[in-house]
């Protein structure tokens, strides 16, 4: 049996960014890859799995891929394997699959001799693929930890695997280009029906299938205000106005923070202060607490000025 489940996955970043960080593709590639693996294994689906990469977009704001993950075996060794898939993927089709199981004659049939018997399942369930593996990873959005009614919908086993994939954090390599590549969502949608399921994956969604272990500096609040001592190593005004920050006492291996100039202007200003030690009053800006903050300046002076004038007045 061969099934091909045809998924579109879709990169996108804002228009100011220009470029992509290549290597954070390839890893989001064999991520993708390895958690469909996860999904497989979770209803038991066997097979040769293949992932191709059969179109790539160029010349626009937009990456995309088509891919077509192909199963060139049976995907279903045992009946309980096919009912383990469509009790998620298709519960009407789990019930007319049962029916002919249990009728009289067909006891002793094998899934082969299901869809023998009816021909036109083998596409159904080629679509059902695609559709399944958006399910379950549309499954992680919105889930809180301390929710005791969290995918109540789900078979417990499904539950508890997608709690095991966010603990060990297996979405870490699929979603590098939203916390590390500087795209801001990737889309993976159903193709090849007329009503395509589709899941998007934004900035403000990573938390949910990221664990708390990959939390960058998470005492920084999006929207709170805070005061810091900086050096100014660097100012960039071809991707966005921005100032580079080496912000002293915080967790040196993400002490690097980007800082945008309020509203309307740009980092003309702090260039007196390049290599300079600073004092910082911004405001925080996150979408997620897996990305790195950044800052938007309120004002920012030199430190080592503001320290001799004090020194005068005393």
């Amino acid at each position: 049996m061969y099934m091909d489940a045809k998924l579109l996955i879709k990169y996108e970043w804002e228009d100011s960014q220009k470029g992509f960080d290549m290597s954070a593709l390839g890893e989001s590639f064999i991520g993708f890859h390895n958690i469909i693996e996860e999904l497989f294994d979770l209803s038991r689906i066997e097979g040769k799995l293949e992932i191709r990469t059969i179109k790539v977009k160029e010349g626009s704001v937009e990456l995309i891929n088509v891919l077509h993950v192909v199963l060139t075996t049976m995907p279903f060794p045992s009946i309980q394997s096919l009912y383990d898939f469509l009790e998620v993927s298709d519960p009407n089709l789990l019930a007319h699959a049962q029916s002919y199981f249990v009728a009289a004659g067909n006891i002793a049939k094998t899934v082969d001799d299901y869809l023998n018997a009816h021909p036109f399942q083998s596409s159904v369930l080629s679509n059902l693929l695609a559709a399944y593996i958006i399910f379950l990873i549309g499954k992680h959005q919105g889930r809180k930890e301390a929710d005791p009614n969290k995918n109540r919908n789900l078979p417990l086993r499904y539950g508890n695997r997608l709690d095991q994939l966010k603990g060990r954090n297996a979405y870490q390599k699929a979603l590098k280009p939203l916390t590390d590549g500087g795209f801001s969502k990737i889309k993976v949608a159903q193709l090849g029906v007329a009503k395509p399921k589709k899941v998007v994956i934004s900035e403000d969604k990573i938390d949910d299938y990221l664990s708390e272990s990959l939390h960058i500096l998470p005492d920084f609040v999006n929207g709170e205000e805070v005061e810091l001592i900086a050096s100014v190593v660097g100012l960039q005004s071809t991707r966005g106005e921005t100032v580079k920050l080496k912000v002293y006492d915080i967790d040196p291996t993400n002490d690097l923070l980007m800082a945008h100039p309020p509203e309307g202007q740009g980092t003309e200003q702090y260039k007196e202060l390049y290599g300079e030690t600073v004092r910082v009053v911004a405001e925080v800006f996150r979408r997620s607490k897996s990305k790195r903050p950044e800052l938007i300046i309120r004002s920012m002076e030199s430190h080592q000025s503001k320290l001799i004038f004090t020194s005068g007045a005393l």
